[in-house]
């Protein structure tokens, strides 16, 4: 079945409508961006690049994986994604519609994460190819956890442990042990931060392969897992 962008663009206004009347999710969006201007402005000798790094990171991740695992878990609660897997719209136009407005308020709150922090992003289009990486990534966890979750309720309880290792465990590997970092290295979160350093300090991409690599290994991975579990969901009774 070919690609219906009418299908796609009623779950996308559906999506649009459905977030706008969710105060949790809504939360969810300004809280990087208060930090951000937390660390930016009012905190004295907060190393920016770190505070505009980690504001980054908490937009993927608060946004990017904790609002969409509580869109899709609701969909569950309601049975109207049980419809949508039932009705003829494509997996590809079901999975897309239902990450598309994650991913635009995504990154226009790492936009305003940027002019909170008052710091200088570095080179644009190492910041667009890696932020977007980044979110695609924590978009793709998120609707995981959604999928996996019995209730929204349950997304906090499954997903918060795993969004503090994506987005804490980068922040805090450079002072930790030799264990730590190991695993630090491991994750896509890492690599994006490794890449917004080394861009902030005038590094090119050609300087960036590792990371990269490690980052779209990560989403095809994640999302072959996501595809797997939905098709998964789509068969259970």
């Amino acid at each position: 079945m070919s690609f219906s962008f009418n299908r796609f663009s009623a779950i996308v206004l559906k999506e649009a409508k459905d977030l706008k009347n969710n105060y949790n999710s809504l939360l969810m969006c300004f809280l990087p961006i208060f930090l951000a201007f937390i660390y930016g402005r009012v905190i004295e000798d907060f190393p920016a690049k770190m505070g505009l790094v980690l504001c980054l990171l908490m937009s993927s991740m608060l946004v990017g994986s904790f609002v969409q695992s509580m869109i899709i878990a609701e969909e569950k609660e309601k049975n109207t994604l049980r419809v949508l897997m039932l009705s003829p719209a494509t997996e590809l136009e079901v999975l897309l519609g239902k990450s598309f407005i994650t991913f635009v308020v995504s990154y226009i709150v790492s936009i305003l994460c940027i002019f909170a922090v008052g710091e200088s992003i570095g080179n644009i289009l190492i910041f667009i190819i890696f932020n977007t990486l980044v979110i695609v990534f924590s978009i793709i966890l998120g609707t995981i956890v959604g999928l996996y979750s019995k209730n929204s309720m349950e997304t906090g309880v499954v997903g918060f442990p795993v969004y503090m290792i994506f987005m804490m465990i980068p922040v805090f590997a450079v002072g930790a042990g030799e264990f730590v970092k190991k695993i630090a290295k491991l994750l896509p979160t890492y690599h994006f931060s490794e890449a917004m350093y080394k861009s902030l300090n005038g590094y090119g991409l050609s300087n960036m392969t590792m990371e990269l690599v490690n980052m779209l290994i990560w989403c095809i991975i994640s999302f072959v897992i996501c595809l797997l579990l939905y098709r998964n969901r789509k068969l259970d009774r």
